[in-house]
């Protein structure tokens, strides 16, 4: 009788206690610190699976459009250890980079180009290096490069790219009128045909101020492409538009 009242509770409190856990949703600026959604570039979504053995949950973050950007899982056994995975995607919704990790020390990444095909497969133990394999587009083996062998440029170099939206930048009125100021700081992703999307922004100022640098960016002419391997891929940069009132 005791075991069974015993059972009864047992499931009782199971019941309660999972059915009280729900998804966590957070807004996140592009330094990934806690923001309100107006002022959000990214949102998380938490989910854990509480379990008297097992501890297990998953994190998967989105930009504001909704597309993945990333998806971490981890699962605590009974011995404590811990598994984490990570994935990170590209805009076309492939997977950009997966990451295995064993307790912190073991780890194994996977990189991937944006048609799918692997680039790159190491081999972590505590941060050293065991062992590296890349690979090109046709997925034959090849020499591994630096990951940036060549960022994506605006024709002219940083001065040119500072006087065009010096010249188109348009101050709002209210703004000016409010002396609202500061730096705008904006992500944005140069395809591999020197194109600019998915504009967002990682630090904002004011929603006047944001739209404006938005608007203004959006008007780039096409960038030099990113070079990873003598192969054009997209990449993420980040530029500053600052609103600065005459003193």
């Amino acid at each position: 009788m005791k075991l069974r009242l015993f059972l009864f509770c047992l499931l009782l409190f199971n019941f309660f206690f999972l059915s009280a856990q729900k998804d966590l949703k957070y807004f996140l600026d592009g330094n990934k610190k806690f923001v309100d959604s107006t002022k959000a570039s990214f949102y998380a979504i938490y989910k854990t699976n509480p379990d008297t053995v097992v501890k297990s949950g998953s994190v998967e973050t989105y930009f504001m459009n909704g597309k993945l950007l990333k998806r971490v899982e981890y699962k605590y056994k009974a011995d404590g250890s811990k598994k984490e995975n990570q994935v990170y995607y590209y805009q076309n919704g492939k997977v950009g980079e997966r990451i295995t990790t064993i307790d912190v020390e073991v780890s194994e990444m996977l990189s991937y180009f944006p048609n799918g095909i692997l680039k790159r497969k190491i081999f972590y133990n505590d941060s050293e290096i065991l062992s590296e394999q890349c690979f090109g587009w046709t997925g034959k083996d090849t020499v591994c490069y630096d990951d940036d062998a060549r960022k994506p440029q605006y024709i002219g170099g940083m001065d040119a790219l500072m006087a065009f939206i010096k010249k188109n930048i348009k101050y709002p009125a209210e703004a000016r009128g409010n002396k609202i100021s500061g730096t705008v700081q904006v992500g944005l992703v140069v395809d591999r045909q020197g194109a600019i999307e998915s504009l967002y922004i990682q630090k904002s100022v004011h929603p006047l101020l944001d739209a404006e640098a938005l608007r203004v960016l959006r008007t780039m002419p096409r960038w030099m492409p990113g070079l990873y391997r003598d192969e054009l891929l997209p990449k993420y940069e980040s530029i500053p538009v600052v609103f600065e009132l005459p003193k």
